[in-house]
């Protein structure tokens, strides 16, 4: 018997006192407590009354439950006890039966030599010591596996918990993100409408070079991002002109002095300088700065591609110079225009996209009607979309395209109304049309 086993519990099953005393007497000391049962049933009640053996032996003929049929039924009330059968030679079936369903460790031949029977029943005892301790290691794995599965039940909630609030500040970021490019964008327009309103570009005005470059952009299939910034400088082109003097804003080129031409020539790099120290907006200052530079040789040589550095400010210049000469010049003439966009080809526009902007003019088809109605600002409601910029009497932008009416807005609106008594009429559509 192992030294693990401290005291070995022994059930002792027989008919015959004798042989329990004898079996008694072979087991006493201090490493076994022997319990003695005169019949399988006396043997069933102590299993059931008392704590669990760790060794049952039982004789193999006794009267109305024999060995075999006893060994059986304490399967399943100690189904952890080793199990040794006492039996003669003529209880060979018995014996088999004992062995297929009682499990039975091993079966001992009556009558028996006390060293052999004590050999056996420590080699059972050790199993015993053995089966203990893998049931134990059983056991220990079982409940670290159920501690496991809870921790990872436990890890994938939160798991589950971190990738729900993922997905919502996720959902929010978008959101956020989507306001900001929103906020950016009116931003830039109110920047745009204040340096325009100065140097006397009208909204009119500004429309068109905004809808020209961005057709000239579409056509040469530039990259979202590109066009945006090339739109971007084509609200914001005129930012060097802004502190320059009334009198000077209000001279055409053909009339200014050579010094006063200088310094009109450097509105593109003051512009620049103004936008450098915004990080968002370097694309954008190095498009205004460049686009009234000449072309270089080798744009003059090989002409222009769409993913030519320089593309976006070459664009620009066409169509701000177009547009300036119609206002600027006192000519109403876009023929003149025209002409003097091809007579400026060689050196100073890209003769492939000359052709490409007065075809773009020449097939503009007419204006889709817009899905939008016009209304007084009594007449707004929460929900609507704003579908175009509202300027005031003096062309300032007073609210941006894309807007959402809100309550707050309509009361804002009533009230410059009645401050600066102008009358607004504002194109809206519903917010799910």
């Amino acid at each position: 018997m192992s030294e693990d086993v401290q005291v070995a519990r022994i059930l002792c099953v027989d008919d015959e006192r004798s042989v329990l005393m004898s079996l008694k007497r072979l087991f006493r000391g201090k490493r076994f407590k022997v319990t003695l049962a005169n019949s399988g049933q006396e043997g069933l009640e102590a299993i059931e009354n008392k704590e669990p053996f760790d060794l049952i032996i039982s004789d193999m003929r006794m009267p109305n439950m024999d060995g075999a049929e006893f060994l059986e039924k304490s399967l399943s009330q100690s189904p952890d006890s080793v199990r040794l059968l006492l039996t003669g030679y003529s209880d060979q079936d018995a014996t088999i039966r004992a062995i297929n369903k009682g499990k039975i460790f091993e079966y001992i031949n009556k009558p028996w030599k006390n060293e052999e029977l004590k050999k056996t029943v420590v080699r059972a005892l050790n199993k015993k010591s053995e089966l203990d301790k893998r049931r134990k290691l059983i056991a220990k794995l079982q409940l670290s596996n159920k501690t496991l599965f809870s921790k990872a039940s436990a890890l994938n909630k939160k798991a589950q918990s971190t990738q729900e609030e993922l997905k919502q500040t996720t959902s929010f970021l978008d959101f956020a993100r989507v306001e900001l490019n929103e906020a950016y964008e009116t931003t830039i327009k109110v920047f745009a409408n204040i340096i325009n309103q100065r140097v006397g570009n009208t909204p009119k005005f500004i429309e068109q070079v905004i809808t020209q470059t961005c057709k000239l952009a579409d056509h040469l299939e530039l990259p979202d991002e590109r066009k945006g910034n090339l739109q971007n400088a084509a609200m914001l082109y005129a930012l060097g002109k802004f502190n320059f003097s009334d009198e000077l804003l209000n001279k055409t080129v053909s009339e200014m002095t050579p010094e006063e031409k200088v310094t009109y020539a450097g509105y593109p790099k003051l512009g620049e300088s103004v936008l450098t120290p915004l990080v968002a907006l370097q694309d954008v200052a190095r498009i205004i700065s460049c686009h009234k530079d000449p072309l270089s040789d080798e744009e003059r040589v090989h002409g222009l591609e769409k993913h030519s550095p320089n593309i976006e400010a070459r664009i620009l210049r066409i169509v701000v110079d177009f547009n300036e000469f119609l206002t600027k010049e006192k000519t109403k003439n876009i023929d003149d225009a025209i002409v003097m966009l091809k007579n400026g080809s060689t050196k100073e526009y890209d003769e492939n996209l000359v052709a490409m902007y007065l075809e773009i003019l020449q097939n503009a088809p007419a204006l889709p009607e817009f899905c939008d109605s016009v209304k007084s600002v009594c007449e707004l409601e929460d929900g609507m979309r704003v579908t175009r910029d509202v300027y005031s009497s003096t062309d300032a932008l007073l609210i941006s395209k894309g807007t959402i009416v809100s309550q707050v807005l309509i009361e804002k609106m009533l009230s410059y109304e009645v401050t600066n008594e102008d009358i607004l009429s504002i194109y809206v559509s519903n917010e799910n049309d």
